[in-house]
């Protein structure tokens, strides 16, 4: 997967009409969010291209996530932020399995 991150994360940033819809980006949800490369480096797209977002809020069962949801909303408060004050919101969701 190494290999198709940076060509793919390239195009979309080559995409004006992406990057201008970016720009109007004021609450951004992702379901399903693991934290695989692929994912952090869109995140990091929508944050350098969006100067007027407010939040991000990422979803996930707590089994499904590579790392803890603190981890991930750390690496991603390096990234730059075209927005001054961006919201970072994680919901993880325990499962609970019968007994």
């Amino acid at each position: 997967m190494d290999y198709v991150v940076e060509p793919v994360v390239q195009y979309l940033r080559d995409q004006s009409s992406l990057s201008g819809g970016m720009k109007l980006l004021q609450r951004v949800h992702m379901s399903m969010f693991s934290g695989f490369e692929m994912e952090m480096e869109f995140v990091r797209l929508i944050l350098a291209s969006a100067p007027i977002l407010e939040n991000i809020s990422i979803w996930n069962y707590s089994y499904l996530l590579l790392r803890s949801s603190r981890e991930m909303m750390d690496e991603m408060k390096q990234f730059h932020q075209a927005s001054p004050n961006i919201e970072f919101i994680f919901d993880e969701v325990e499962v609970e399995t019968a007994n």
